[in-house]
Order: C-alpha cells, then structure tokens, then sequence
C-alpha cells in the first residue's frame, strides 16, 4: 500500500506518542515488505540502517526482480549501448522509511517537516556521511532509538539539520568528488573502462 505525503498531516502543536512510533514503523515495515526493500537497502546512509533489520541482504545480491522494474524501474546509468535500469525509491517511499509526518504551524495552511529519523537529503548533507555505516553513524542510530523508546518524538528539519551539524562536515568536498567520479565511469566517460 503506497501513501501519499509521508505518514499524513497532525495539528498544530500536535503532540507525538510511542502508539505513534510503532504506526510509523508498521507503514515503514510495509514499503520495506514490497520490491521497495531492496531499493531501500541499497540506499546507502540512513534509509539503509533503518532497512537494515528488515530487509535480507539476499535480496540486494538476486537482483531487481521483472516486476518491479514493469512498477517503477530507472535508468540508472548507461555503458555503451547498454542500459543500467534499477528500481528507486521516490521521494514519499523516502519520507514513509524516515518516519516523516506535515504539522501545521499555525500560520494559516503553512506546513514544516517533522520526522522521527532525518530525511535522506539532510543526512546526505551532514558529516555522518562518509560512504559506509560507520561507528560513529550507529551511536548515532542507537542514542536517537533510545531516545524515542524514552519518550522522544519526531524532529523538524531545522533541528535535525542543527543535531547533525554537530559531526564534522570535512567529508563534503571528497564525496562531491567520488559522485562526480562514479557519474563518470556509469556514464561510460571514462577512458580507463573502454
């Protein structure tokens, strides 16, 4: 079952509860559940860890099933004359797995962004982004789960944005650098894989 804007809209000053975490991993358990977990898994950086315990890894090495390329397959890249075509999450199957939710602020029909984990986009942003699921990203992953498990709710993007600013952002320029790089190669611009 495919939702629409994230887990839906709460009221203004809406306050969260754990009946509310566990919905939230029920609807994130269903996308995983789907041909969508693999997508998941293969991710990378904070939808990866939160698919993790759900998704086999199995999965990610059989391969993009037929069917799920006919729901919603990608060109993802071209070598030659070939087509690399994989399935992606959208940018809802993204906000569902990070547990993000639409509260109105008060101001007429305005909305922000609140989320029990930080939306892909910030996390790619933040410094916890080195290109693998280091130590430092799972104290990360466990402090924050024992957080909501304590009674926390979901954050808005200002304040994920201010919480994983904490962590240096070094890494930036060299990851700029390794995805213009990986562009290149499945692009087949590369002199070295012709």
């Amino acid at each position: 079952m495919r939702r629409g804007l994230g887990l839906g809209y709460r009221p203004y000053k809406h306050r969260f509860d754990i009946r509310e975490y566990r919905a939230y991993e029920q609807a994130k358990r269903d996308i995983l559940a789907s041909s969508l977990g693999r997508a998941a898994l293969m991710s990378g950086g904070i939808v990866w860890r939160l698919s993790r315990d759900i998704v086999k890894p199995k999965t990610v090495t059989t391969g993009v099933s037929t069917s799920s390329l006919e729901n919603g397959g990608s060109v993802i890249g071209k070598v030659g004359s070939d087509y690399l075509v994989d399935q992606l999450l959208s940018q809802e199957d993204e906000d569902v797995i990070c547990g993000v939710y639409y509260i109105y602020t008060g101001i007429k029909d305005q909305v922000s962004d609140s989320s029990w984990w930080p939306k892909m986009y910030t996390w790619q942003k933040s410094g916890y982004n080195v290109g693998y699921w280091s130590v430092d990203c799972e104290n990360f992953y466990q402090r924050r789960l024992k957080e909501i498990q304590s009674g926390g709710g979901p954050m808005t993007a200002t304040e994920w944005r201010g919480r994983l600013k904490n962590k240096v952002t070094y890494t930036g320029k060299m990851m700029r650098y390794m995805s213009d790089m990986s562009d290149i190669v499945l692009e087949g611009r590369d002199q070295h894989w012709a």
